[in-house]
């Protein structure tokens, strides 16, 4: 009985591993022969090549299928090179070896050192189980697997051997026993061995399972956990023997997350670079966030990762694991950053996310040696073994609120943005606090216009500010939530404003014209700058204009500027005077054409890359050179690129134009006009 228990042992453990477990190399045929002769040259004619895994391709094959493993040539030791294995057979014994073959020669082999099993060994043995570095000494580690007979005469078992390889030189790096086989062996197969890091330092420890027959019809699973010492991986029973149901460490890294969000049509794209940085023991493997969402429309995520979610809690993970064929070259490693995104219908909120590193974590909703694992058992593991920190995400809950409690989670998400560092310093931070208080005063008093101006000045708050006093999570979380209040705060006249030209200045221009253009003007129609009344021209019932005296425009600051009729108050518009133009105006020459009587005509534009129209006098911020320095040119300018906006006559001489400290030449010499 037992002689047939061992040989329906060895069946299955045969079947398994040549229809499952273990996929092959599509085979070269020609580098098969030429490193098998290389091997009869040197150990004779008893040695039979096994496997051949050719680096550089990288892909591993079941039958003419890839799969979606890869091989790692982390440190390109192992560049144009073929790994292989193979046996040597006597009457007596099996040996086995692993060797690195490159243009034409071995460049290594372990000699055959490896003790096997014929009958076994000939099918399904010595395949490669992981190239790679699994104790992060800098060197490759080349990790195989041999089938043997195990310890009673009816149990087969695998021993893995690793082997290190810096180059030049291989040498074995896992413990073996007086007969020089392994000691680190799992019942039944390959599979059964696995990468963990017990104690979160980096270095993968190697876990065995064994089944150990409790009676004929029950067995036990006992993991064993191989440590690296320094110099192998060994047993060591004064070491942690974690088991299956042991969830093992996973925040033993240090992280930074960068947010940003783009409104694309009605809905956000959410948008994450994680850094895992370089002082982190461990590399990602999970990136989980905290969110309530029925709308998730879409995603993209680094290759073999993938974004699923429920129930408050969405999650982007890696497929890969560091065991079978597999090196976790998807992972986030140290030093690297990688993408995430998604889009979403909900507004940017404030919302926390958990980011933990690959480790062994038992299976869910399953039991493991009489104990039951469940998800509570794993969302306690998440907030506890995780790097936890604070980002942007997309939240539902703002289509649910008034106007003025949106208005209070907005001055909130401005407290909270300064706590994080996401609004650099309190000066920027008490000015949107101010202006959101100020909105809600007005909405209390139903002055839905004026609660719209002020908020208009957020958002041109938001674009200044988002290049020193912002980051992308405090600009996301202001801007797209005050477009959305203003969106939904209603207008309440008929007399409106569209746009004041211009719309800034620099401090001290001088007095100058200011166009308003909206509806429902009248002869009545006064324009107030600042709560000032000022001289205005009815032109048409969409377009007045006002004289702006110099003090009104002597000091930096944001002025309001609004029409009334007397009984009737418009919406407000804001009129900003700076020290410095956020962005610049660039006089552009078009063109020259020759007049033929010795004079020319130079054609001039301009490009005014704010979003505003802005006004530029006459004088040190706007000349001509050679005088007269007046020469026609434009005193407001509007946003955009504007062409052959007005022109000069000159006797082709370099006639030079000023303009906020940039230039433009004309001459004779300059392109001609078609």
């Amino acid at each position: 009985m037992k002689f047939l228990k061992l040989i329906t042992n060895i069946f299955i453990v045969i079947f398994l591993l040549s229809t499952n477990s273990f996929s092959q190399l599509k085979m070269d045929e020609n580098l098969y022969n030429e490193i098998q002769q290389k091997l009869i040259f040197k150990y004779g004619d008893s040695v039979k090549l096994k496997w051949i895994y050719q680096i550089d391709s990288l892909e591993l094959y079941d039958g003419y299928y890839p799969l979606p493993y890869k091989l790692s040539n982390p440190y390109g030791t192992l560049t144009h090179t073929t790994i292989f294995t193979a046996t040597k057979q006597t009457e007596f014994s099996c040996k086995g070896l692993v060797g690195i073959y490159k243009n034409g020669s071995i460049l290594w082999d372990s000699d055959t050192t490896m003790n096997c099993t014929s009958d076994l060994d000939k099918y399904t043995g010595l395949v490669i189980f992981s190239v790679s570095d699994i104790n992060r000494d800098g060197k490759v580690d080349i990790v195989l697997s041999s089938i043997s007979f195990g310890p009673t005469d009816y149990s087969t078992v695998h021993r893995l051997y690793a082997y290190s390889w810096d180059g030049s030189n291989g040498w074995l790096i896992t413990d073996t026993d007086s007969e020089g086989r392994s000691t680190l062996n799992s019942f039944l197969g390959p599979g059964d061995f696995d990468f963990v890091d017990v104690d979160g330092d980096g270095i993968y420890e190697i876990t065995a399972d064994w089944y150990i027959d409790l009676d004929e019809y029950k067995t036990k699973l006992k993991v064993f956990t191989y440590y690296w010492n320094g110099y192998k991986y060994a047993f060591d029973s004064n070491k942690p023997q974690p088991q299956p149901y042991d969830f093992l460490v996973q925040n033993n890294i240090d992280v930074s997350l960068k947010a940003s969000v783009e409104k694309v049509d009605s809905l956000y794209n959410y948008n994450y670079v994680l850094h895992n940085l370089s002082n982190s023991k461990q590399e990602i493997k999970y990136f989980y966030l905290q969110f309530s969402s029925d709308s998730i429309y879409s995603s993209s995520q680094p290759k073999n990762w993938l974004f699923v979610g429920s129930s408050g809690l969405f999650l982007f993970a890696c497929l890969e694991n560091p065991s079978l064929f597999y090196d976790s070259v998807n992972f986030v490693k140290k030093g690297e950053y990688k993408d995430f995104n998604f889009t979403a219908k909900g507004l940017p909120a404030i919302i926390q996310c958990f980011i933990q590193a690959y480790n062994q974590t038992p299976p869910l909703e399953d039991t493991v040696e009489g104990r039951f694992i469940s998800f509570d058992d794993f969302n306690n593991n998440i907030l506890v073994n995780s790097a936890r920190i604070f980002t942007v995400g997309p939240s539902e809950h703002f289509y649910s609120l008034e106007n003025i409690e949106i208005i209070d989670s907005l001055n909130g998400y401005v407290s909270q943005s300064h706590q994080l560092g996401w609004i650099t310093n309190q000066t920027t931070a008490d000015k949107y606090d101010s202006l959101f208080n100020a909105a809600k005063a007005q909405l209390q008093q139903n002055n839905n216009n004026a609660a719209r101006t002020t908020l208009q000045t957020v958002l041109q708050q938001v674009d200044i500010d988002s290049t020193d006093n912002l980051t992308s999570e405090a600009y996301a979380l202001i801007k797209y939530n005050t477009e959305y209040l203003i969106e939904k705060i209603p207008l309440q006249t008929q007399l409106t404003l569209d746009v004041i030209n211009p719309t800034m200045s620099l401090v001290n221009p001088g007095s100058f014209t200011m166009e308003v253009k909206g509806t429902g003007f009248t002869a009545n129609s006064v324009i107030y700058f600042n709560s000032n009344a000022r001289t205005t021209t009815f032109v048409t019932d969409t377009l007045l204009t006002a004289e702006i005296q110099s003090t009104d425009v002597s000091a930096a600051g944001n002025f309001p500027v609004w029409v009334s009729t007397g009984t009737t108050k418009s919406d407000t518009l804001i009129y900003s005077v700076v020290t410095t133009l956020p962005k610049p105006v660039r006089p552009v020459l078009e063109c020259v054409r020759n007049n033929g009587d010795g004079t020319y005509t130079a054609y001039f534009g301009y490009k005014n890359d704010n979003t505003v129209s802005v006004y530029i006098p006459l004088g040190s911020k706007s000349k001509f050179t050679p005088t007269p320095q007046d020469r026609g040119q434009t005193r407001v300018f509007l946003p955009g690129r504007h062409n052959r906006v007005f022109t000069v006559s000159f006797n082709g001489s370099n006639l030079v134009w000023t303009l906020n400290g940039r230039t433009s030449t004309a001459s004779s010499n300059s392109a001609p006009c078609n």
